[in-house]
């Protein structure tokens, strides 16, 4: 049947007032009253004998407009229908597959601004299509062309398998490109596979720009990339490169390895486990006499040769230490930055730093000649400057990465002595710490420093714990929370907890330390009340072990308040932080950070209670002290005052919290007119312009702030979720109930795939819409 005998006109798109997701659902309730109807049941039973099951609450969502169907549920729909009626062969899908394509167009069309922000920005940053994501190998040197690879016409996934320096990355990557010269693909996502975790940042970097979203939850983040791949009409290529392999693939290792199985009648599997053993030697995997292919020596001992002379060119001595640090860390890819760091530079010796970091630039090189490593100038870390006239030599490995074979590593570890791999290995965490503390640190960098961190843990982990654990250790869990994995990093601090409660006592200072960044990540993860027990039973300990007054214990037990209260507890956690704070009062600590954070978490939950008088007690006399000291338009003065101004807001004098806000906006939109705080003062300012009576100027305000917020920190942060809401919510005040309607049902469709069905933000956001359908109603 033709569109127009079906009736059915994919490009009309909906009527007014009619969302696309509404438009497509009325197609699929046409066209199941076309073939016989019947309940959600019915169509769940007919989905099941045609072996395609489609969940009821998935028809449901379908059927109402309330999410977009996936395609495979219209697919199987279609097909399900199809059979029941008793019809031959499959039914004719290409209809289907227009209407859907349409559908996202349309979405795409109505969310331009929002969600089409993302590609706005791209645009107007120069970052047009063809897009690429991830460091794609830059063609090597002296590259011997392949024959070009065999790809089928059409969608498929492709393993492309091979010994190591046969070429497979660059003949990967050769591909890529001239596909790209082509013109044959629109987008290129290229993921250093080395671990999980570097699948799902890499994946989650790019779902991170092409859809928006940047929730806490980067495995969630990541795995959306699929679903836009999946919907998206563009040709796309995703490379996993570097996956799973104990020998790097490398021909030569392959075959003194198959000789050394061969004379010992040895399984591959047995020789992995003796590879991967701790303290296993490549020299003791390798045959004894002949070797294969006439090669005179195992690669162990030409690799030893190797650094050893390396060590010998100018600057003589450094370039040894130099590779021992390098073979603990993460082959694929140590970004150029770390070899800047005091840490590092201290294995040259020279009086001064700068020379001392050139050393180590020479010395890097020295080893790139002899093939001991590479260095790869497209793994961008960092956004690249052009060198000064002068400049630090080291300064040229900035944005690039340093690639070692993972066996060139592993014979480099086998040189080292206790003292040495000790020596090393604490120069290895030391750098991480130290290049974690860079200025403006970039999400691409905080991933790579994060990588090389776990490698240096599996390759050193009795060093980094002795004779106490390393802040590392702790700093890379951190790491793996703060980029959105915070199960993650809760499994990371369960692990290291288990291994420290192995080495020391429970009641040392560095358990008792583990158990608090335990409860941290808990909490983090989800968990606030069990945090909370956490938090109780560490106080619990310390108690025992600890003066009433240790900082220690006193700020354990404010964490124990604190989540208590955020899992529902507010008053509870106002009678406690109360005591806590005018306790270190009477200790003299008033001055002191944690007496600070007390105080801030006391007038929270007193705003939380109800209690805004006593908040604006709290804050207005933080606002005093801080003008004694810094003077009146000091910033933090200014925030001070802004803080005490809310509550007096909340008591009725509305035009001093605008007032307060206003000055301190001036100073932000000078300082940092993209930061967080900058963007939550113009939210508070539009929200108490609202509540002074002037809810169309609030929207005027709010409109700019979405588009902001949008392009900054994406749809999915619960501040821009947040702005959606105040938006909406003021149209109606505003007189424009209609369209805000329309757009508290998009967001709660959105909040509920986002948030879960769980989240305390649903309720509020149903109310909202419940009450601009009720002024529609009545107007």
């Amino acid at each position: 049947m033709t569109d127009e005998e079906n009736g059915r006109d994919p490009h009309r798109g909906p009527s007014p007032g009619q969302t696309p997701r509404e438009w497509f659902a009325g197609l699929l309730r046409a066209h199941i009253d076309e073939r016989g109807g019947g309940s959600y049941e019915d169509l769940v039973v007919a989905t099941e004998q045609a072996h395609l099951r489609v969940a009821k609450s998935t028809l449901g969502d379908a059927f109402s407009g309330k999410r977009t169907p996936r395609p495979e549920t219209v697919q199987n729909l279609v097909i399900a229908l199809h059979q029941r009626q008793g019809l031959p062969g499959r039914p004719e899908l290409r209809d289907w597959e227009r209407d859907y394509e349409h559908l996202l167009d349309l979405q795409s069309d109505r969310r331009r601004g929002t969600r089409s922000a993302v590609d706005a920005r791209a645009a107007s940053e120069g970052r047009t299509w063809p897009r690429r994501f991830g460091p794609l190998p830059e063609p090597a040197h002296s590259f011997l062309a392949r024959p070009a690879l065999r790809v089928p016409p059409g969608p498929g996934r492709f393993l492309l398998t091979g010994a190591g320096g046969v070429g497979k990355t660059q003949t990967a990557a050769e591909h890529v490109r001239a596909c790209l010269t082509a013109g044959d693909l629109d987008l290129v996502v290229w993921v250093t596979a080395t671990t999980r975790e570097d699948i799902v940042a890499g994946l989650a970097e790019a779902a991170a720009e092409l859809t928006g979203s940047t929730g806490p939850n980067a495995e969630l983040t990541a795995a959306r990339l699929e679903r836009w791949l999946a919907g998206t009409r563009r040709t796309w290529c995703v490379v996993l490169d570097d996956l799973a392999d104990d020998l790097g693939h490398l021909p030569l290792a392959l075959a003194q390895a198959a000789t050394f199985l061969l004379d010992n009648e040895m399984s591959p599997a047995e020789y992995r486990t003796r590879l991967a053993r701790e303290g296993a030697r490549l020299a003791d995997l390798v045959p004894d006499g002949a070797l294969p292919d006439g090669y005179p020596l195992p690669l162990s001992a030409t690799w030893a040769l190797s650094v050893r002379r390396a060590d010998e060119l100018r600057p003589s001595g450094v370039a040894g230490p130099v590779m021992h640090v390098l073979s603990l860390l993460d082959g694929t890819g140590v970004p150029g930055e770390l070899l800047a760091t005091p840490a590092l530079s201290a294995l040259a010796p020279h009086p001064s730093e700068a020379a001392a970091r050139g050393a180590v630039h020479d010395a890097v090189h020295n080893l790139r000649r002899l093939s001991l490593l590479s260095v790869d100038t497209t793994a961008t870390t960092t956004p690249r400057a052009e060198p000064e006239s002068g400049a630090d030599p080291v300064g040229a490995l900035a944005g690039k990465a340093i690639r070692i074979h993972s066996l060139t590593q592993h014979a480099t570890r086998d040189l080292l002595d206790p003292p040495e791999r000790r020596a090393s290995a604490g120069s290895a965490a030391q750098a991480l710490v130290e290049g974690w503390r860079a200025p403006q640190l970039s999400a691409r960098l905080d991933r790579s420093l994060r990588a090389i961190a776990f490698a240096l843990a599996g390759h050193a982990q009795d060093e980094l714990l002795t004779p106490v654990p390393h802040p590392v250790l702790y700093r890379m869990g951190h790491s793996l929370g703060d980029s959105g994995q915070a199960s993650a990093a809760l499994r990371h601090f369960r692990r290291l907890h288990e291994v420290v409660d192995a080495r020391f006592a429970p009641d040392d200072e560095i358990s008792l330390d583990t158990r608090g960044h335990l409860a941290w990540w808990q909490a983090k993860a989800g968990d606030p009340a069990g945090a909370a027990r956490a938090y109780a039973s560490l106080y619990a300990d310390q108690d025992r072990l600890y003066p009433s007054d240790h900082p220690s214990l006193l700020q354990t037990r404010q964490s124990a308040a604190v989540w208590q209260g955020a899992a529902g507890y507010p008053h509870a956690a106002v009678t406690e932080l109360k005591y806590l704070y005018e306790l270190r009062i009477s200790l003299g600590r008033a001055a002191d950070r944690d007496t600070i954070s007390n105080r801030n978490h006391l007038a929270n939950f007193l705003s939380a209670s109800g209690d805004h008088a006593g908040a604006l007690a709290l804050h207005e006399a933080a606002w005093r002290g801080a003008e004694a000291r810094l003077g009146p338009d000091h910033p933090d003065v200014l925030r001070a005052r802004s803080a005490a101004m809310h509550h007096r807001g909340e008591l009725g004098d509305v035009a001093s919290a605008l007032a307060a806000l206003r000055d301190l906006l001036e100073v932000q939109q000078v300082d940092d007119p993209e930061g967080l705080d900058t963007f939550a003062t113009r939210a508070r300012i539009a929200d108490w312009t609202g509540r002074e009576g002037d809810p169309a100027q609030a929207v005027a305000l709010l409109g700019p702030l979405l588009v902001d917020r949008l392009r900054v920190i994406g749809p999915e942060h619960p501040h821009t979720l947040g702005t959606r809401m105040d938006l909406a919510r003021w149209r109606t005040a505003a007189g424009e109930p209609s369209r805000a309607a329309t757009e508290l049902t998009e967001l709660l469709a959105d909040e509920e795939e986002l948030l879960g069905l769980d989240h305390r933000a649903l309720p509020v956001t149903r109310a909202a819409l419940a009450d601009a359908l009720e002024k529609i109603r009545h107007r």
